[in-house]
């Protein structure tokens, strides 16, 4: 019944938003698209792709509209939204809660003990455990039953933002 209703008001949090036609184009982007430029990013070996898979996220979203991107790329610089209040530790607690993790698994312990080096792993910071963790959880983008925009994800975050107590923010 626990899980039902966390799978219920996580349903609800992320129920994408119809964009009014004057919205930019690169806040009606999907937020999985944004990803997976991002990903080109980190990978890519040569300076010269880097620059220009960004430049072409910023074609997409106009030079005048950058604001809602940037708020995802350098959410430290957004002054607008308050700060998340979560340190790793209460996250990776939400995270065990939220994918129903034995706390005795190996992956409930990955996320759990996160500064703890881990057998032969190169990962080391938090958010590469905790990608590690989620990502063998997760469909294929063609698999996905609700597709966020831009717009989306940062309604959430602002959601997140503005809410008290650790309850609140599940």
């Amino acid at each position: 019944a626990e899980k039902a209703s966390t799978m219920a008001a996580s349903s609800a949090l992320v129920t994408p938003t119809v964009h009014a036609p004057s919205s930019s184009v690169g806040e009606n982007l999907l937020f999985c698209k944004l990803a997976e430029q991002l990903e080109k990013i980190y990978t890519a070996s040569e300076r010269n792709r880097r620059v220009q898979v960004l430049q072409n996220l910023w074609n997409v979203f106009g030079r005048q509209k950058l604001f809602p991107l940037m708020r995802l790329i350098l959410p430290q610089l957004d002054a607008t939204r308050p700060k998340y209040k979560l340190k790793e530790t209460n996250l990776a607690k939400t995270y065990v809660k939220m994918l129903a993790l034995r706390p005795d698994s190996d992956d409930a312990k990955v996320l759990l003990d996160w500064k703890k080096a881990t057998g032969a792993s190169t990962v080391s910071t938090f958010a590469e455990k905790a990608y590690a963790v989620i990502n063998k959880r997760c469909k294929s983008d063609n698999d996905l039953p609700v597709r966020l925009s831009i717009a989306d994800v940062n309604a959430v975050l602002d959601r997140l933002a503005d809410a008290d107590g650790a309850a609140a923010k599940e």
